[in-house]
């Protein structure tokens, strides 16, 4: 539901929108695409929506996960990848999850990586910003088909996790 009362649909990207997205990216700074579209600038961006456009690209990714990715997962019960790990832990996730932090060995019992492992459908990111990018760069080498990055929340809303 949208602030106004309307309601947003949501469907899966076509590769007729491809133009559109293109021109959308073509508007924006390279600040923005950066911020709308978790890529390095406008380029970037563009092969994103190639990628995302394409009839080949399989949108389960977000939605859908068949494995998880919790880049940035530690030790720390209270910091934002550990919350994120539990939960997918807690709520009987299927699939095979996949804490990353190349300071640790394991987290939440499970076996952690150093690096982002091959062919994950989801990546949740949860480092500090100065790293989100080259992460970014890393879940593309690995394959990863979709990342949502999470910023820590505003020290006012802790109060609330």
């Amino acid at each position: 539901m949208l602030r106004d009362g309307g309601i947003a649909h949501v469907r899966p990207l076509r590769t007729d929108d491809r133009q559109a997205l293109h021109e959308l990216v073509d508007r924006s700074s390279e600040r923005s695409a950066y911020l709308r579209f978790f890529t390095g600038g406008r380029s970037t961006a563009r092969s994103y929506m190639d990628r995302v456009t394409s009839d080949k690209y399989n949108g389960h990714a977000l939605l859908a996960p068949r494995s998880v990715a919790v880049i940035g997962a530690g030790r720390d019960e209270r910091a934002v990848g550990h919350k994120v790990l539990r939960n997918l832990i807690d709520a009987g996730f299927e699939g095979p999850i996949h804490p990353v932090n190349p300071n640790a060995t394991e987290v939440a019992e499970l076996t952690c990586h150093a690096t982002v492992p091959d062919g994950v459908d989801l990546a949740v990111v949860a480092v500090p910003a100065r790293h989100v990018l080259q992460v970014a760069r890393d879940c593309a080498n690995a394959g990863v088909a979709g990342d949502v990055s999470g910023m820590p929340p505003p020290r006012w809303a802790t109060r609330w996790i």
